[in-house]
């Protein structure tokens, strides 16, 4: 086995197949006839050419190797320019030894092969980059024309050692460098992104974050992050238009740059874990380059799918919600590409921050609004008693015809995200005047009531209201979680419901009437549905309907579960139930556990008939209302008549 020295020019196409078919044919056969020719004014043997596809690497095995080389670069060169292809051309000097290749022609081994495939890699300039070793054993002989090398850098490898390299010229021009390779500070001064290309914006953080991270006081920094006049976006996936990014464009520069000095940043290559499902979610990301995928939601696989349920790109957050509810990871997130982004911790904030000068609490305060308002709109989005979910808003606040684009707006100013501190929480002992006003929810950790009843925060359940015209009295909760895991309440500023239009508000307070007595009393669902098992086609509509209106129902496949003795689940559902809809049919009249349910049920509003109320759905036009009991035969009725009456039970239910 000898090895032996060789130079070695490489090339090969940018962006190759992202073009046509024809015209990638085209280039393909345009090198391989200049290498050809290359090869053919040496002797046998002297060169060896080893295709790459779209390029690859003219050995030359010869003593007299320089004017060979100097006239193959000026064929690429003239080639390029002419037809405007984007080749990268690098030359390297280095060892290598001959093997007998599958087809028996020669094959390269060794690192100088090695190195020149890593460098191809590595360089982004469109002008001939050669390293070190080639520059030296070039000069040692003239050419025509004559070879100058420019503007050494040093380019480290992690498995090759850290060699000069030279860009290449065959005329009097002088290359440059292109700036991805000058350095953060050249970057952030000369974005290599196009002006109207938002991303720029985000380079600029980035950068400027490098530099912060090497040389905290850069004064240079600074004074360049301003002159950016940075505008944050990022790209919306359902319209396809460019939003400002809710978070880092509400801070003025000097808040700006404490948050970006305060925040850690964390780069991943591409197909790496940024975090797993199930892990504690103490930190929330900023995408400043790259795409993050999300995987795994909630914990239930792949789906033997590649793609990613959720793809995130530049200067969109992810992991706020985990972040700002103390929760762990509901999905992992995977860089898709390399990946930067911009870190915040939780106890950096508080302990950093908030400890600051006027103008790091003044970032920090703006940091915590953005956290309330993206919890608003996340319980808004899972109960009834707000907006509802942005693709289907039914709750009060989109009531009547001019209901605002954003009915959420008036409440987004003065609500907060209030940590309940205390193991046992008990506002009964607190001053009137003291008790935090307002609507209150809770978002994260469970309380148990003085009846047993647990709240958990994943339902975003009600737990007092004090507003100018709607009270609901506060009680003694106790803390389920460790003590180090505080609740947390979402609360909600009267001033902020005060900005409500006048139907808006009016809507609100009879639903928060409704609710906010249904977690006082411990009803956990919105309707007990009664029926005959005969009739399951009719009802699973109807509950899918009902759900998708956010009214929580009970229903004996989804409620009761095995081991489960079914007349002490349905006195639970029955007891726990502000509404029974009963599905009038003739099968029902023939059912004795319709007949017990209704009895349970007409029992209890004796008991307190003002809170619960019978309502029947008419799904068999043969069925005589005469069959009904005699106590709820006058109850009002909706008859089934399709999607249409189903519409009129819901407004009936929510009356």
């Amino acid at each position: 086995m000898d090895f032996y020295k060789v130079a070695i020019v490489s090339c090969d196409i940018r962006g190759h197949s992202a073009t046509s078919a024809r015209d990638q044919v085209h280039r393909v056969e345009k090198i391989n006839r200049i290498v050809a020719a290359t090869i053919g004014s040496c002797e046998p043997g002297a060169v060896v050419w080893s295709s790459g596809g779209d390029g690859g690497h003219v050995a030359f095995r010869r003593a007299a190797w320089q004017q060979p080389a100097v006239t193959l670069l000026v064929e690429l060169i003239s080639w390029a320019k002419a037809e405007r292809v984007p080749l990268r051309i690098t030359c390297h000097f280095g060892e290598v030894c001959d093997v007998l290749g599958a087809d028996d022609r020669v094959q390269l081994v060794g690192s100088g092969i090695n190195y020149a495939g890593w460098l191809l890699g590595q360089v982004v300039a469109d002008d001939v980059v050669a390293s070190e070793d080639f520059r030296r054993e070039m000069e040692s002989s003239a050419t025509d024309p004559a070879v100058t090398f420019h503007s050494p850098l040093p380019f480290p490898g992690r498995d090759f050692p850290t060699l000069l390299l030279y860009l290449l010229s065959l005329d009097d021009t002088v290359p440059s460098w292109p700036v991805e390779n000058l350095g953060d500070l050249a970057r952030l001064k000369n974005p290599s992104a196009p002006a109207n290309d938002y991303r720029k914006h985000w380079d600029a953080l980035y950068f400027t974050k490098r530099i912060w991270q090497t040389h905290s006081s850069s004064k240079i920094a600074t004074s360049e992050l301003k002159r950016a006049s940075l505008n944050l976006q990022y790209r919306d996936r359902s319209s396809n238009e460019l939003k400002s990014n809710p978070l880092l464009n509400r801070f003025k520069d000097d808040e700006l740059e404490s948050m970006l000095k305060l925040g850690q940043l964390v780069e991943r290559t591409e197909g790496e874990f940024i975090c797993r499902f199930d892990e504690p979610g103490d930190s929330l990301f900023v995408i400043l380059r790259g795409q993050v995928g999300v995987y795994n939601s909630e914990g239930k696989g792949y789906h033997g799918d590649a793609a990613p349920m959720y793809p995130y790109d530049v200067g969109e957050i992810v992991g706020d919600f985990a972040f700002a509810l103390g929760r762990h990871r509901t999905a992992d997130l995977v860089a898709l590409t390399d990946v930067s982004l911009l870190s915040f911790n939780n106890l950096d904030v508080q302990s950093k921050l908030l400890g600051d000068d006027d103008v790091g609490k003044a970032a920090a305060t703006q940091f915590y609004a953005y956290i309330s308002e993206r919890i608003l709109e996340h319980v808004s989005d899972n109960v009834s008693y707000l907006a509802g979910p942005k693709g289907n808003p039914i709750g009060p606040l989109t009531v009547g015809p001019d209901s605002p684009d954003d009915p959420l707006q008036p409440l987004r100013r003065y609500c907060e995200l209030v940590p309940l501190t205390t193991f046992r929480v008990s506002l009964d002992n607190i001053a009137p005047q003291d008790r935090p006003k307002g609507l209150c929810i809770l978002v994260a950790g469970t309380l148990r009531t003085e009846t047993n009843h647990e709240l958990d925060g994943r339902e975003f359940p009600i737990i007092w209201i004090d507003l100018h015209d709607l009270q609901v009295p506060p009680r003694t909760y106790t803390n389920l979680a460790s003590p180090l895991a505080s609740p947390k309440i979402l609360r909600i500023d009267p001033k902020d419901v005060d900005e409500l239009t006048g139907r808006q508000k009016d809507a609100l307070f009879k639903v928060l009437s409704r609710v906010g007595r249904r977690s006082e009393d411990d009803y956990r669902y919105d309707v007990f549905l009664c029926h005959s098992s005969e009739d399951k086609p009719v009802v699973l509509e109807v509950l899918k309907r009902l759900e998708e209106a956010r009214l929580e129902c009970w229903y004996d496949d989804k409620d009761m579960w095995p081991g489960d003795t079914t007349l002490s689940t349905i006195e639970y559902g029955v007891k726990h139930s502000r509404r029974i809809l009963i599905f009038a049919s003739r099968s029902y009249s023939k059912s004795a556990w319709t007949a017990l349910e209704t009895a349970i049920f007409t029992h209890l509003q004796v008991k307190n008939p003002v809170d619960r109320a019978i309502q029947i759905l008419v799904i068999d036009q043969d069925f005589d209302v005469d069959d009904l009991p005699g106590s709820i035969r006058i109850k009002q009725r909706v008859e089934y008549l399709g999607p249409a009456s189903i519409d009129r039970l819901i407004e009936v239910l929510r009356s």
